[in-house]
């Protein structure tokens, strides 16, 4: 809808008017990431001001910075795990890292695709629970409408996908679910300041202007995406983990009809091995019928391309992994990405346009 809208305002950009609806980034940060904000005012920076975000290049190679954002992360963890009282009905890992993905629940936001790379990872553990691969805790949050079929099967099945995880008592410690409801401002506004990755999976075809990725990258986070929204919007070298293809050669594979769903799982080992172990998975672990989104998927040839896109994502969640083990490396990446973020302005996209 947006790129429509955006077509229509280079020609009759006087019949537009727009509206900023509370995604004011800076305050994010500002109003409820206390520790954060305090942080950097020792350092002379103002969270909310956008020349005094600059000296974060400044803080580069300061090693007593890198060990104060992390506590500072550890603290806002605790706090997010005391506010939803997450640890009176399940224990979770402070110092995993906390995977977040933000969102309405839609084929098109591919929390599906999220999941089956989750359920790609637990087998993974499965045949070789000596894999290096740091412990993380997935935090999926939104809402889904009253009527959306599709949309209430993902939910169903990351709820028991949750299950099949902490039901076993090895690959719990390594790879945990945690599913917020009722997602809303307030909420938001606790979950953000602990994220240390955010993962916008949207695919490009859909993705407009991913807020909520902004948000996360004022808390200190880094950011896995699809190659979509905002990406495209600011020129400036980000550091930002992408996968998959762009805009324009999903439009190419639509324009052509050149994917086939059902060819592409039957040659490709890493999503066959993960949707067959799903199908056959005893309902007593995984409590939920998979093949119910199997055929889904087959019947419209995997319209959002979760099967095509899930190796890619699977490689590149492994690459956050061993990069989250190097803190200099981390922190580095997330000040870049400030910097990149800090350049956003949606009043001044719209003025290029004109």
């Amino acid at each position: 809808m947006s790129k429509t809208i955006v077509e229509n305002y280079k020609d009759r950009s006087d019949n537009f008017s727009h509206l900023n609806f509370g995604i004011d980034r800076y305050l994010y940060a500002k109003s409820n990431n206390k520790n954060l904000k305090k942080l950097l005012e020792n350092y002379d920076i103002n969270i909310s001001d956008k020349n005094s975000l600059e000296k974060l290049e400044k803080l580069k190679n300061n090693l007593d910075f890198y060990d104060e954002v992390e506590d500072v992360k550890y603290k806002n963890k605790l706090q997010l795990i005391d506010y939803f009282k997450i640890n009176e009905t399940e224990p979770i890992n402070p110092y995993s890292i906390f995977d977040m993905q933000l969102t309405m629940f839609h084929e098109a936001k591919r929390q599906l695709l999220n999941a089956i790379c989750i359920a790609s990872m637990y087998y993974k553990l499965k045949d070789n629970s000596n894999i290096l691969i740091p412990p993380t805790t997935y935090i999926f949050s939104g809402k889904a409408s009253d009527g959306y079929f599709m949309a209430k099967e993902i939910i169903k099945f990351i709820l028991a996908l949750k299950y099949m995880l902490d039901k076993d008592k090895l690959i719990k410690e390594k790879l945990k679910i945690i599913f917020i409801e009722d997602l809303n401002v307030e909420k938001l506004r606790k979950i953000y300041p602990a994220c240390d990755i955010y993962s916008n999976l949207t695919l490009p075809l859909y993705d407009n202007q991913s807020f909520h990725m902004l948000n996360a990258i004022f808390n200190f986070s880094n950011i896995i995406s699809a190659k979509g929204g905002i990406l495209t919007n600011i020129q400036k070298e980000n550091k930002i983990y992408t996968f998959a293809d762009d805009y324009k050669k999903i439009e190419k594979i639509k324009e052509e009809n050149s994917y086939n769903a059902r060819e592409f799982y039957y040659k490709n080992d890493i999503i066959k091995t993960t949707i067959d172990n799903l199908i056959n998975e005893d309902y007593s672990n995984l409590p939920y019928n998979f093949k119910n989104i199997y055929d889904y998927l087959i019947s419209y040839n995997d319209s959002f391309f979760i099967f095509k896109d899930h190796e890619q994502l699977l490689d590149k969640r492994l690459e956050i992994g061993m990069d989250y083990l190097d803190k200099k490396k981390w922190i580095d990446k997330e000040i870049d990405n400030i910097l990149w973020a800090n350049e956003f302005n949606l009043d001044k996209n719209f003025e290029k346009l004109k």
